[in-house]
């Protein structure tokens, strides 16, 4: 309606690889095979300056993920799968740098950085925990999965219920 035109490329295994805004703004996509360990790379980058890696491994999960900010500091995250392929620990972003580094150089075994994701026998989150350094506790989530219902209560006590059609889901 305002004739404005957002324009698409997308390349030969139908990727995207290139934005270009009405505003003269744009953002392009690379993809790069890189390790054994995490096969597929991912890099964007944009006409404002901001870049983004995120690298996956063979079933094309993110795993590690690198973002510069509009200041030029790299910020880095991991996340963990269980053998079911479900999220089990995410690492938080970790403090900028302001030179890109091999990810392999940042410590995520910090066992009081992460976020610990629990399930249930049908694969439903049921608890999440978040190390609170200043607290000097854990921030946990949990959900109570009842007929019609799911019930999560947050870190500081608060309860949200969710009613579902038991027979429509």
């Amino acid at each position: 309606p305002n004739g404005n035109t957002v324009t698409w490329v997308f390349d030969d295994f139908i990727r995207l690889v290139q934005v270009h805004n009405p505003d003269q703004t744009w953002a392009e996509t690379s993809y790069h095979k890189h390790s054994d360990a995490y096969p597929f790379m991912i890099k964007t980058i944009s006409s404002n300056g901001s870049e983004a890696i995120a690298y996956h491994d063979i079933l094309q999960r993110e795993v590690i993920s690198q973002a510069k900010d509009f200041q030029g500091n790299w910020k880095v995250s991991k996340k963990v799968y269980n053998n079911k392929g479900l999220l089990e620990k995410e690492y938080p972003v970790f403090t900028p740098v302001t030179q890109i580094n091999d990810y392999t150089a940042y410590n995520f075994n910090v066992e009081d950085r992460y976020i610990i994701a629990e399930y249930d026998e049908l694969s439903r989150p049921v608890k999440s925990k978040l190390w609170h350094g200043v607290e000097g506790r854990y921030l946990t989530t949990e959900s109570i999965y009842a007929k019609g219902k799911t019930i999560t209560t947050n870190a500081i006590g608060q309860k949200k219920v969710v009613y579902t059609d038991v027979i429509t889901g």
